[in-house]
């Protein structure tokens, strides 16, 4: 399966961000400025990877009201990839899951150490701190813990679960036929 990171979905989808796959599964790339989310849909079921941060929820909002979204899943606890997750699950009455080894992490981003190096790495990392100290992710309950190999053919798209522990230890990405989508 090939991977497809934030940008080189940008250069294998039509001008609207839309790709359909083999299967008739259609991934959906929705950008606002650094923050990238994705809707996958099959037979109008509707999943939502990543809900983006404070400054993206209105966008995002209005971005997604075509679709009937049932499930928002994270790709890791992140708040540039979670803060919107419980506000989102209200609005559309999804469920939102995770990995379980990012629960913490959703709850606090205080508690993952950021690592550095060079000049331009301890920059990045100062204003990354800032952020992270400043926002809060409003508070959610998982419906359930995403793990490697899971189906999500009981939300109506066909996709599969990858675990890629490394950028955090809950990371993972959504195969979906020959393209896995990572946060």
């Amino acid at each position: 399966a090939k991977v497809w990171t934030t940008c080189s979905l940008l250069t294998h989808t039509n001008s609207r961000g839309r790709y359909w796959d083999d299967m008739k599964t259609h991934i959906t790339h929705l950008r606002f400025g650094g923050d990238n989310c994705f809707v996958i849909e099959k037979d109008g079921h509707a999943v939502l990877v990543d809900t983006g941060r404070k400054a993206t929820r209105e966008r995002l909002l209005s971005a997604l009201r075509p679709w009937n979204i049932k499930l928002i899943l994270l790709t890791h606890g992140h708040f540039d990839h979670a803060y919107n997750a419980a506000f989102l699950a209200r609005e559309f009455g999804a469920v939102v899951a995770l990995h379980e080894a990012d629960a913490a992490l959703v709850r606090d981003n205080r508690i993952h150490t950021i690592d550095s190096r060079g000049l331009l790495g301890y920059f990045i990392k100062k204003a990354s701190l800032a952020n992270i100290n400043r926002t809060h992710i409003e508070p959610f309950v998982p419906a359930f813990y995403l793990r490697g190999g899971q189906d999500l053919g009981c939300f109506g798209i066909d996709a599969q679960i990858i675990e890629l522990p490394g950028h955090t230890a809950g990371s993972v990405g959504i195969i979906v036929g020959k393209k896995c989508i990572v946060g």
